[in-house]
């Protein structure tokens, strides 16, 4: 915090000084407006100079949290914590979010080692049963740089300790094991560790960055563990089956948690039973060190208590009857919290004996001379007001405002304005002292949101054959698409070589060593469909596919080439650079933008103010903050004078656009308009006329734009939102509009980023690949379908003011769905969305439920792209096996859009449901109706062993899909080859289908390069210097090594080599020193990369001789070469281009080493 900012706070928390005097012991203070209570505690905890500890109640969750985060911005110099009670999820069978999870357990570690100083929970939260911090501190391990551990006891130690072992560690939870490198996250550090050792020495501790998986940070002296889970996890089912009689028929739910502990190490839902494991019993109140304490009132405590009991009690009744095994409310939660009050809280002002009354600020949503006519007329009667902006932009925009209005600025606590850097949730209005505070929301209508996380650059298809599974299809350059069997060793010369093996038609077998990865390629088709079949061993027909492929990518090729040439002799309008205005426009962008947003704006504005009219394609998911990017270039259009079109493919986009450009733009003197099907005729004529007379500066609408009677009196950038998804005749009317104008296209397919590498030049597009948020806090359950998950998960999701997407792909029965759905929640509005609706019909129904005027939306894959709803954050998939992995990326992807955990249920049949399709319309569960199990109720069982291998492999790619393992990154590198498809076009998506898309990238960078005169592709080097492979002991798994030579075979140069070699040790330790195949790979590769550089095509060793042959693209000068040959004894040039020379050495990749060097040098 800057000192200015600093200077500003204390002066704004002096203000308090009166109230906050009168909170002696006893005192009663009335709940009000979080941010004036947050305040007056901040003043409170901070009196005399120095900070006490504090611990607060609040009546719910969500208000919990937002006390909290006040609190952490109103206090820089304490840790704040909020402990997440479990109430929420106590009346339901699933787990809480795993950042709850995270959350509560960094929290007890923190109050543990005395590093938090102020906690705020809710009542329910401090009666919940705990493990006593003595039992905690008991199961501990410490870990200090230095000392001994023997690295298979810690392994063993951290599975005891609830960590679970997976091959990358990127979830906290997680740890990972290679070679002499353990990789660990525990819950409360903020980024996962890498743990090096020296035989069983611990020589390192060192944070990492989960994504790149390279090292960050500073070392770390010492580390402590705690456990994972609260009490004794051995007793586990034993604990849930002392509650199986409350049950009606538990069996099936018995026989599916044995089954889950024993397959996964874990079930879901286990946490409820907890607090009944064997373990020293404790609270809250046991782990808080002595504080200040502020509870409500017992009444009210008490009255909140029994109401939540209650709606538990009931949740649990309905899974009870469905055969789901459920705790008691009296197992998680005591009667009372005996901590002892400093102070109360009361739901009334008078029950209070303070006499501080805040309320909720006024909103100006944009009216700026409004709010300056009301401030100026406050501070004149003796009030402070403080302008609070949650960026440096925001505070410095603030700044200017009070400057451009001329409003008194204050100094100290004397009476006036003041702007200031205070990421508050929202403002407030105190009566005594007098003073406003106001944010963003209250003076532009938009919410201050926290920082994004920084960049993940690893892109999906890093780990392409490092998730390779046997059955996968993989290409080999020479011999086609086969399956891939498994990794397996061979003796070969008397030494032991791994090999990837694989399988081709009528049953053929290929063993491929790992060094020779570069020949293999995964096979991903661009639309998830069905694996292709196999190509025969020695057959024609995949040369004749990849001859097939090369021309049509040749073709391709030279019409980007032409389309290239075309425009850059087009002429434009080149505007001006940015002014001030522009530079306030985005100093009120409420987020940190990230890098990626940054790089494309950039790159947008080198477009716009060169003469050169732009063609930019913008990518990237919904939600990943395209749209800022096209306001940004909006903004800069508009601001210069000229107009600009944003165009829409349905209504419902246009809405969303229409919205967020009124919001975004408020404060700032640009009309906005919109048009489409549901502006009147009258309305319209006259938005029409206004365009036409330059009175309106951004138009948004649908196809509309393109109609022949709207005229732009002067148009200079359209921006058009998803143009794949308009018809023929639209394009056609599009190609006219682009003819002189700016054009930014925005697309929410993501696209891969070495295929927007290799058309850089090309075709102007730029990545957003930074989501708005951590995805991985999505919580996926795959479940058989109950009534009882379907309506405890929907009412939870009302309960805490949020929508529901119900996915149900049969048009015949989606009725039926959703009639189920009104019977099971009757009170949710439920609002049904398909493909066969008129459009009108389904405009209507999606715009309701953007409006929130809808709760439940049940639908087709129609919500698939496009819509972007923040408060829709649980989704319910029904018959997810019958849904590839990408749908379900992407479907998935519609909720977690806010800072609320998001839930996606997978929905699968039962054990009865294999017969046929099983459909909850027709009540249709599973089990015996007639004399057995509950229609309806949950089936959870182990999969018939009739299922077909086909749909056993769907499910169980759902687990891996649940887990967020594998399955999740073939997702993305399916939606991303969805996305090339769509940008090449529909005969170019077939090539990537028949040849895969690595070899299609490989084939397409060739022709390119061929076509403009440049050399192609990578020169191939023939080496026979003797043995050399990455040693097993260093990397240990034969996945991790396939990988790591498939890397080394892209290598460039010696900087790249240098460089991935330090990656590598990085990620699994130092090359051992008596390693001697790692050592002379690393060798090998500089050899093989001078090579490439000289254009030497083999570098062979025989019978105590080198041969280095030089292929006709040398760069060498013949004369040179042969003056060295020549003051070489021993070496000699024959007719074919070869340089034979003695290799008396011990090493010749050494000598070979040396040769070349001193060629390079010629």
């Amino acid at each position: 915090m800057e000192s200015r900012d600093r200077a500003a706070l204390n002066d704004l928390l002096r203000l308090l000084e009166g109230p906050a005097g009168t909170l002696s012991e006893g005192a009663r203070l009335r709940w009000q407006a979080v941010p004036g209570l947050a305040l007056l505690l901040a003043r409170w905890v901070t009196e005399g100079g120095r900070l006490r500890s504090l611990w607060v109640d609040a009546p719910s969750e969500a208000e919990a949290q937002a006390l909290a985060r006040d609190l952490a911005v109103l206090l820089p110099e304490a840790r704040v914590a909020h402990f997440p009670g479990f109430a929420p999820y106590a009346g339901g069978e699933s787990s809480p979010p795993g950042l709850v999870l995270k959350q509560r357990l960094a929290t007890l570690v923190g109050l543990r080692e005395r590093r938090i100083q102020v906690l705020v929970a809710t009542p329910l939260a401090a009666c919940e049963k705990l493990p006593h911090p003595t039992w905690f501190e008991k199961q501990k391990l410490d870990l200090t740089a230095g000392a001994e551990i023997p690295r298979d006891l810690l392994l063993e130690t951290l599975v005891a300790l609830g960590y679970r072992r997976v091959d990358l560690a990127s979830q906290p939870g997680e740890f990972s094991a290679r070679g002499l490198v353990v990789d660990l996250w525990p819950d409360h550090q903020e980024q996962p560790l890498r743990l090096e050792f020296f035989g069983d020495e611990l020589e390192k501790l060192s944070p990492f960055d989960p994504d790149t998986q390279r090292r960050t940070g500073v070392q770390l002296e010492r580390l402590t563990l705690y456990p994972r889970f609260e009490g004794e996890r051995s007793a586990l089912m034993e604990a849930v089956a002392s509650r199986a009689d409350l049950t009606h028929e538990p069996e099936d739910d018995l026989a599916f948690r044995r089954t889950r502990l024993a397959s996964h190490g874990h079930f879901p839902g286990e946490e409820l039973f907890y607090p009944l494991l064997p373990h020293p019993k404790g609270q809250l109140t046991h782990w808080m060190p002595p504080c200040l304490r502020v509870k409500l009132d017992e009444a009210w405590a008490r009255a909140l208590r029994e109401a939540e009991a209650a709606r538990i009690e009931e949740g649990l009744a309905v899974l009870r009857r469905g055969g789901v095994v459920c705790p008691e409310v009296a197992d998680r939660f005591l009667e009372a919290d005996p901590s002892r009050a400093t102070l109360h809280l009361t739901e009334w002002q008078a029950e209070a004996t303070v006499p501080l009354q805040a309320q909720a600020a006024r909103e100006y949503q944009g009216r700026l001379g409004e709010l300056a006519d009301e401030v100026r007329a406050l501070t004149d009667g003796g009030a402070r007001v403080f302008l609070a902006g949650s960026t440096p932009g925001m505070r410095d925009r603030f700044a200017e405002l009070l400057a451009e209005y001329e409003l008194p600025v204050a100094h100290g606590t004397e009476p006036g304005c003041r702007a200031i850097l205070l990421p508050l949730g929202a403002g407030v209005a105190l009566k005594d002292p007098a003073l406003w505070l106001l944010t963003e929301r209250e003076v532009f209508g938009r919410k201050a949101i926290p920082p994004r996380p920084q960049k993940s650059r690893s892109g999906a298809f890093l780990s392409d054959l490092k998730d390779l599974k046997p059955g996968d299809r993989v290409v080999h350059l020479d011999h086609g698409i086969g399956e891939f069997l498994g990794f397996a060793t061979v003796i070969v010369g008397g030494e032991e070589h791994d090999v990837v093996q694989l399988r081709y038609a009528d049953n053929g077998r290929v063993t491929v060593s790992l060094d020779r990865a570069d020949l293999l390629q995964r096979y991903i088709s661009p639309d998830g469909g069905a694996q292709p079949p196999l190509d025969k061993l020695g057959g024609a027909t995949w040369t004749k596919v990849k001859r097939r492929a090369k021309k049509a990518i040749r073709d391709m090729a030279e019409e980007l080439l032409k389309l290239y040439a075309q425009r850059k002799l087009e002429k434009g309008h080149a505007y001006s650079p940015d002014g001030p205005e522009m530079a306030e426009f985005e100093a009120t962008f409420p987020f940190e933008p990230t890098p990626d947003q940054i790089e494309a704006t950039e790159a947008i504005k080198a477009d716009l103010e060169s003469p050169k009219p732009m063609d930019r394609l913008l990518c990237g998911d919904v939600g990943f903050g395209k749209t800022e990017v096209a306001m940004r270039a909006a903004a800069k259009v508009a601001l210069d004078g000229k107009q600009v079109a944003v165009l829409c493919p349905t209504t419902v986009l246009c809405f969303q656009h229409f919205r967020t450009f009124k919001e975004r733009f408020a404060g700032f003197p640009l009309r906005i308009e919109m048009l489409n099907r549901f502006v009147d005729a009258k309305e319209a004529k006259a938005i029409q006329q206004d365009v036409a007379d330059g009175r309106v500066e951004i138009l948004i609408g649908t196809h509309q734009l393109l109609g022949a009677r709207l005229k732009f009196a002067d148009l200079g950038l359209v921006v058009i939102d998803e143009e794949q998804r308009f018809g023929v005749s639209h394009k056609e009317k599009l190609k006219k509009l682009r003819a002189n104008v700016d054009v930014l296209a925005m697309s929410a397919t993501p696209i891969p980023r070495t295929l927007h590498m290799s058309l850089t030049g090309l075709r102007e597009i730029s990545l957003i690949e930074t989501p708005p948020k951590n995805r991985l806090a999505i919580e996926t359950v795959v479940a058989p379908w109950s009534d009882e998950l379907v309506a405890t998960a929907i009412q939870f999701e009302l309960r805490r003011g949020g929508q529901v997407y119900v996915i149900h792909n049969r048009v015949e029965s989606i009725v039926s769905i959703a009639e189920r759905i009104r019977s099971l929640v009757p009170d949710a509005r439920v609002g049904v969305g398909h493909a066969q609706l008129s459009d009108e019909g389904l405009e209507q129904v999606m715009l309701a439920f953007m409006e929130g005027r809808i709760d439940v939306l049940v639908s087709t894959t129609i919500v698939e792209n496009g819509l972007d709803v923040p408060n829709a954050n649980t989704l319910i998939v029904h018959r997810a096996d019958t849904f590839g992995l990408s749908q379900l990326y992407q479907l998935r992807g519609r909720v977690g859009r806010s800072d609320v955990p998001a839930y996606a249920y997978l929905l699968i049949p039962g054990q009865a449901d294999w017969g046929g399709f099983a459909d909850p319309a027709r009540g249709g569960r599973g089990g015996d109706a007639e004399g057995g199990k509950r229609p309806g109720g949950p089936s959870r069982t182990s999969f018939r062993p009739e299922i077909t291998e086909d749909a056993r492999k769907r499910l169980q790619a759902l687990e891996d899909f649940s887990e967020l393992g594998s399955g999740f990154r073939v997702a993305a590198m399916d939606l991303e080859l969805r996305g090339a498809g769509n940008l090449l076009g529909g005969e170019q998506s077939g090539q990537i289908h028949d040849i895969g898309f690595e070899l299609y990238l490989k084939l397409l960078e060739e022709t390119l390069a061929e076509l403009q005169g440049q050399p192609t592709g990578t020169f191939e080097v023939k080496l026979e210097l003797g043995p050399a492979q990455l040693g097993r002991r260093w990397l240990d798994q034969a996945s991790e090594r396939l990988v790591a030579y498939k890397r080394a075979s892209r290598l460039r140069s010696e900087r790249d080599l240098e460089l991935y070699r330090l990656e590598l040790e990085d990620r699994f330790g130092p090359v051992p020193e008596d390693d001697a195949d790692t050592q002379r790979f690393f060798e090998l590769l500089k050899v093989k990369l001078r090579a490439q550089a000289l254009a030497v095509s083999e570098v062979v060793f025989s019978s105590g001789r080198l041969r280095l042959r030089l292929s006709p693209q040398t760069s060498l000068d013949p004369a040179k070469l042969f003056a060295w040959v020549q003051q070489h004894p021993g070496a000699q040039l024959t007719p074919d281009g070869s340089v034979h020379l003695p290799a008396p050495g011990p090493d010749p990749i050494l000598q070979a080493q040396r040769v070349l060097e001193t060629w390079a040098g010629l």
